[in-house]
């Protein structure tokens, strides 16, 4: 009879159990037994009745002492009751055994071996080894290792088998063999392209693909620059008593010389486009015409003085002068003149972007176009001209006029709309095999990922033709115009509907990787297209079913789909490790915008027709200035080598001193940065401090912002202190001479201004003035001095340095700091231990 099953047995039951395995808790003290049968279902009841007497745990391989037990308890661990056993320490290395002596335990079944280690990582394989098998008769083969291509391999295997078989003679083509050998040639042919391809992608200095030579770069955190799009300006002449809202994306084109003519779109790019801004326009706003409050007074006779110009001015009446942020314009113009600019600071003021614009009469005078960001409208009168109405316009002072305007042929444009090169492009596509009922889209193409996932695949159309736009100033940042949405079929509207919008990331891997959860998908250089098509009868594919992927059964032809060589741009998605995988059918939308590079940088006055249908109210247009901002890709020559030099340029890793000076710097607030090493026991610490930009003392935050930077850089072991700066205080007590017609008060605020600065302007002790070591030179101080209106001399300097000498007259050319001081004159009177400044100001009225 055959023997019994067991276990069977024992789970046909409730009376009796067995030990089936132990689970060992992280901190190794705690042992779960768990049991064949469950305990909680035994009748009679089975917990409880086991004592720590009855339970043994002893080394298996060693003759030791019974291993201590200090508790015992009977919890559930899902859904399961298991005997909690504690023991006072953790066990060692080798393999122990649990054994219960009780009756109702089986025998068979009352002991089991475990270890304390089993959550501990192990190098070892717990495979059994497999059978040692006699080697192989050992064939001696004439290998040409040069022969690689189809007819080296060919002749090749013909010698070979000319060798090993002599009695095959027959070679012609139709001979099974031949075509056997022949077939084998082939693919070792294509298997010896892709060891050569794999070879040279392996390598920085001869990948070819972009893909590849990118993933090279970013393992020495170097990004390609992948070009931009270049952004203007349009000049919009509304037709007479109309007005309107253009919309964000309306096509424009300029000529080139290509034939091909370069396409721009309003607005700032897609992203105005997708929310469906509007930008209004009005003919009241089409120009305006500025106001001149005076005449120029005549020009003097040859050898008299010249006319002084009133109330301080140095300009004709007629003149913009350079640096100007505001100006009068003839009439009341604030209903036209509405702010509508939104900025991207929530704290900054509403605008309008204005074309200041000069033409004059003189050909050989310049012509000048300045585009300005109108920040506030006021409408005012001129009460000698017969109250004339007038309207001030002012600017943001990042815009302050770069050159003296005429305001005789000045004239001003108040409809200005932002232009970016490229055209808007939508596609959609489905991401594996699509529901019942929903209308049929191009698939992805699919390969296998990591762990079985799908990996899906999808070339923007037309990306292989034009580049990808892109927005950016900075080489390496530029941002691609794509914006993806997952899309969900509404029968009742018999339309798609936009359900969420997946985020585009540089890379799904890196400092901030995508988490499996998380919907974002990355850009891939090179587009998937089919690349082999195979002839076949068509009856042999007929009713078969497509496997995934785009369709491959074409009339007469099978179809496989590859990376090609060359441009465009793939959406690659992730596969639930880095970025989730699109759920099987999932529909998606892909908006995106082509054009970019040095193409797209045209001539003023070029941009001039519609793309498409022109709108009705507007009469004409013209970009006043040119396009700028567009680039090319950085060519694969470039990025070989620039690669190298960056990295060995931009460390992020700090042994000595000047590494943590240099990477403190890297702060956009430390102006300058210094670091000490001292033996502060066994072991160097590292000191360091900043000299902050716009402070006269290093503020906590910034100063604990400093230590978390520095902590990345630095070695493991040292140990980083961040301190205050030493500063220099230094008091002066300055003795100036008024010139006579000045009155002592108005000259002195004026000396305060440009010793300490004002609103506008920054003054001689600016803390971004003075650095680490830098003196303080007595000729420049007296200079500074000496150019305030109404100074005539600089008569006596004394100086005092706290802590170091009292007053004494400041007779040399310089007061030195040491290489780690900072010398400070703050003038603050709630803190005058940092430098303040005496001034007697004698003479003058």
């Amino acid at each position: 009879m055959p023997p019994p099953d067991r276990l069977e047995l024992l789970a046909a039951q409730t009376a009796l159990t067995g030990l089936d395995f132990v689970a060992v808790d992280a901190s190794q003290t705690q042992l779960d037994l768990h049991f064949l049968v469950d305990p909680a279902v035994m009748a009679p009841a089975f917990p409880g009745t086991v004592e720590p007497g009855q339970i043994r745990i002893r080394a298996a391989e060693r003759d030791d002492d019974d291993f201590p037990i200090l508790a015992l308890l009977w919890p559930i661990v899902a859904g399961r009751q298991v005997l909690r056993i504690e023991v006072p320490f953790p066990g060692g290395f080798q393999d122990y055994v649990l054994s219960i002596d009780h009756p109702r335990v089986d025998p068979w079944f009352s002991s089991l071996r475990f270890s304390f280690k089993a959550n501990c990582d192990s190098g070892l394989d717990c495979r059994p080894r497999s059978a040692c098998c006699p080697p192989a008769e050992a064939i001696t083969v004439n290998v040409n290792t040069t022969a690689r291509d189809f007819w080296g391999l060919r002749g090749a295997l013909m010698d070979f088998a000319a060798e090993r078989w002599p009695d095959w003679k027959d070679r012609l083509a139709a001979d099974v063999g031949v075509m056997i050998a022949e077939l084998a040639a082939a693919l070792g042919d294509e298997f010896a392209y892709i060891q050569d391809q794999i070879s040279l992608e392996s390598r920085f200095d001869s990948a070819r693909e972009l893909r590849s030579l990118r993933q090279h770069a970013r393992l020495v955190d170097y990004e390609i620059d992948d070009g931009a799009a270049a952004a203007g300006w349009l000049s919009i002449d509304v037709a007479p008593g109309d007005s309107g809202d253009i919309p964000a994306g309306t096509a424009v084109i300029a000529p080139s010389d290509t034939g091909t003519p370069v396409a721009f779109e309003i607005g700032h790019g897609l992203a105005d486009a997708e929310a469906g801004r509007l930008f209004p326009v009005d003919a009241a706003a089409n120009r305006f015409h500025p106001y001149i409050w005076d005449e120029d007074l005549p020009e003097a006779p040859a050898g008299e003085v010249g006319p002084l110009w009133q109330g301080g001015r140095h300009v004709p009446a007629s003149c913009l002068p350079r640096g100007s942020t505001e100006l009068w314009v003839a009439g009341h113009h604030a209903a036209a003149i509405v702010l509508t600019d939104v900025p991207a600071d929530p704290a900054a003021p509403l605008g309008r972007w204005m074309l200041l614009r000069v033409d004059p009469a003189d050909p050989s005078r310049p012509m000048r176009r300045h585009i300005v960001r109108v920040i506030e409208v006021a409408e005012e009168i001129d009460p000698v001209n017969g109250d004339a109405a007038v309207t001030r316009i002012r600017w943001e002072p990042a815009q302050a006029t770069p050159d003296d305007i005429d305001l005789e042929f000045l004239t001003v444009e108040g409809n200005l709309v932002p232009i970016t090169a490229g055209r808007i492009v939508r596609v959609r596509f489905a991401a594996g095999q699509q529901g019942a009922g929903d209308p049929v889209l191009p698939r992805t193409v699919e390969r296998e990922g990591p762990v079985g996932i799908t990996r899906h695949l999808f070339t923007l159309p037309g990306s292989e033709d034009l580049p990808l736009t892109r927005i950016g100033t900075f080489p390496g940042q530029t941002v691609p115009e794509v914006v993806l949405y997952e899309l969900r079929w509404d029968a009742p509207s018999d339309d798609w509907v936009r359900v969420a919008t997946w985020d585009w990331r540089r890379s799904l891997m890196g400092v901030n990787a995508s988490l499996p959860e998380s919907t974002h998908y990355t850009l891939d250089d090179g587009i998937w297209r089919p690349i082999v098509r195979h002839w076949r009868m068509p009856a042999a594919y007929a009713g078969r079913q497509d496997p995934g992927g785009p369709p491959r059964f074409e009339e007469g032809r099978l179809v496989h789909y590859d990376l090609a060589f060359g441009a465009g741009t793939t959406i690659r998605f992730g596969t639930n490790d880095f970025g989730r995988a699109p759920a099987e059918g999932t529909a998606f939308e892909c908006a995106y915008r082509l054009s970019g590079g040095r193409g797209t940088n045209v001539a003023r006055d070029t941009i001039t027709r519609w793309a498409d249908t022109p709108l009705g109210f507007v009469a004409g247009f013209y970009n006043p200035l040119p396009t700028t901002g567009g680039r090319d890709r950085e060519t694969p020559e470039r990025v070989r080598r620039l690669a190298p030099a960056l990295y060995r340029t931009i460390t992020y890793r700090a042994v000595i001193e000047k590494d943590y000076v240099e990477a403190g710097e890297r702060l956009d607030w430390v102006q300058s940065a210094g670091a000490r090493f001292r033996h502060t026991g066994s072991w160097l610490s590292l000191f360091a401090t900043a000299d902050p930009k716009r402070h006269d003392a290093l503020p906590p935050d910034l100063a604990r912002g400093l230590l978390e930077h520095l902590d990345r850089f630095r070695q493991t072991g040292r140990q980083i202190h961040v301190v205050p700066p030493r500063y220099a205080d230094v008091d002066l007590d300055i003795t100036v001479c008024v010139a006579r017609g000045y009155w002592r008060g108005d000259v002195k605020g004026r000396v305060i201004e440009a010793l300490f600065g004002s609103c506008d302007a920054a003054g001689f002790f600016d803390p971004d003035n003075f650095t680490f070591g830098a003196p303080l030179y007595r000729s420049v101080l007296e200079a500074t001095i000496q150019s305030v209106a109404g100074v005539r001399a600089v008569e006596d300097m004394l100086i005092r340095r706290r802590g170091v000498f009292d007053w004494r007259r400041l007779d040399g050319p310089y007061v030195p700091a040491r290489a780690d001081e900072i010398i400070r004159v703050a003038g603050d009177p709630a803190h005058p231990e940092r430098g303040f400044v005496i001034l007697r100001m004698e003479g003058g009225s």
